[in-house]
């Protein structure tokens, strides 16, 4: 057709398969599903089930107009897009950092803050100097901020309202816990 090379099943909802032979074993290295617009499912039920191989900077590139590219340098994964990106599944979402367990949050590449674990003790650091920490809410559609760690002081903690203690608790104060009140 016009030099191009056509390859087409004429039969309604029936699929296209490419197989190969792997060791003496055959195979379906793809499957095109014409009952589903011709949906790609590759290498289903070999030993390297379900994966689609890239070299390095190869790029996957997802969306009508390109707006979504996710792409491996051979260090790193990067994902760029126009627009927003949205993790949205039915079970949990997982983000497992090993070696040194910690997450960074960053905004046009500058580094805000982080999440990591060090000794089996969990921590949420803010990288930018004197940048308060703000714990925030809503209460019937009104947005507030419940609870600031002002930074430049210390991390002074300012609660909007009241702080509630259980019943046989205390406040304690001072490095030696020296003033205490106490309700039971």
């Amino acid at each position: 057709n016009s030099q191009d090379l056509n390859i087409r099943n004429l039969i309604s909802d029936k699929d296209i398969y490419f197989q190969g032979n792997d060791g003496g074993s055959n195979f379906t290295a793809l499957t095109l599903d014409m009952s589903n617009a011709g949906q790609a499912t590759f290498n289903k039920g070999a030993s390297f089930a379900d994966h689609v191989y890239l070299a390095d900077n190869a790029k996957l590139t997802l969306g009508g107009g390109d707006d979504g590219t996710l792409y491996s340098d051979g260090t790193n994964i990067i994902q760029t897009a126009t627009g927003n990106l949205t993790l949205d599944v039915a079970g949990t979402i997982t983000l497992d950092a090993d070696n040194t367990g910690t997450i960074y949050l960053s905004d046009g590449g500058t580094n805000y803050g982080l999440f990591f674990q060090d000794s089996n003790r969990f921590f949420i650091q803010s990288q930018v100097s004197d940048a308060d920490m703000l714990f925030r809410g809503s209460d019937a559609g009104n947005v507030f901020t419940a609870l600031t760690l002002d930074m430049s002081a210390g991390g002074s903690a300012s609660f909007s309202k009241d702080i509630l203690l259980g019943d046989n608790s205390a406040a304690r104060f001072g490095a030696g816990q020296d003033l205490a009140i106490f309700h039971d």
